[in-house]
């Protein structure tokens, strides 16, 4: 039985054995529908059979299953699937893409501005330009390309530092410092014994031994001698600091005469500061040479 109806048109022309004109409009009107039902609102649900186009077709959505074969132009606003079956297609370069769906973009060479990039990898260029880079477990590494970093204020340990310019600093702790020039420097002694508090009296001695600070300074109230018996290290100073509180000028007596003042006997007025600083030459008391300042 066929799927449409037909209509009889008679054995002969006017030999009204043929369906009359009416009917036979009611059939085509039927067919037409039950053509129709197959295409509700202009798109295919489903339709299992081939499909044989010799001109333009168009379809609001299509789903092939099997074998698509064209001698035209396909032509789609998207194609979804892998495209692993696709054969004999001509590609051409698309100058922007809308959406990329793969990860790995071999042929991406350059971007436009973005808003924000997230790397779980590392990022290699030689040149990257960006506000703000870095964060707590970031890492920036190789040579900055502009020298004048101003809104770098902390750096962690640095091995060295070679400056050309000035440098402006609130602490600096080091080793050592080598420099032509160093101004306005206020050099904090770390060994300084301070005996200011302690008066030394007429029977008291100063050695200036290993025992001792290289740098000190004490009250005197009384005639003083300062000793400096073996071990002696040569070339290590000893600086002492004196203080008169005695109301009288008292004596500072020298291991030798081998000092500025050219005598073993150093007076020392009432409420001033005398300096004496000691270098030994040798490892004898006798070549202990003094530098003194009376303030």
């Amino acid at each position: 039985m066929p799927l449409l109806a037909n209509i009889n048109v008679g054995s002969a022309p006017n030999d009204g054995t043929g369906t009359s004109i009416r009917d036979s409009f009611i059939i085509v009107n039927e067919n037409f529908q039950f053509v129709e039902s197959f295409f509700p609102n202009t798109s295919v649900i489903s339709l299992t059979a081939n499909i044989t186009s010799t001109g333009n077709s168009a379809f609001n959505n299509l789903t092939i299953t099997g074998t698509t074969t064209s001698s035209g132009n396909i032509s789609a606003n998207y194609l979804f699937g892998n495209g692993s079956q696709l054969t004999s297609v001509a590609a051409t370069t698309s100058g922007t893409a809308t959406f990329v769906t793969g990860n790995a973009q071999a042929n991406i060479t350059s971007v436009g501005t973005l808003t924000s990039l997230t790397l779980t990898g590392n990022l290699t260029g030689s040149n990257v330009s960006a506000g703000i880079i870095g964060n707590t477990g970031s890492s920036l590494v190789g040579t900055l390309a502009t020298p004048a970093q101003t809104n770098i204020t902390s750096v962690g340990s640095l091995s060295s530092l070679t400056v050309s310019g000035n440098v402006n600093f609130g602490n600096l702790t080091g080793a050592s410092l080598n420099s032509s020039v160093i101004s306005n420097v206020l050099v904090i002694a770390q060994s300084v014994l301070n005996e200011f508090t302690i008066n030394v009296g007429a029977t008291s001695n100063v050695r200036f031994a290993t025992n001792r600070s290289n740098f000190s300074s004490f009250n005197v109230n009384a005639n003083v001698t300062f000793l400096y018996p073996a071990p002696i290290t040569s070339g290590i100073s000893k600086t002492v600091h004196v203080k008169n509180i005695s109301g009288a000028t008292r004596y500072m007596i020298l291991p030798n005469s081998n000092n500025n003042k050219g005598s073993n006997t150093i007076p020392v007025s009432n409420g001033t500061v005398a300096t004496f600083t000691f270098v030994p030459y040798d490892t004898t008391e006798a070549n202990v040479a003094a530098t003194i300042i009376n303030d």
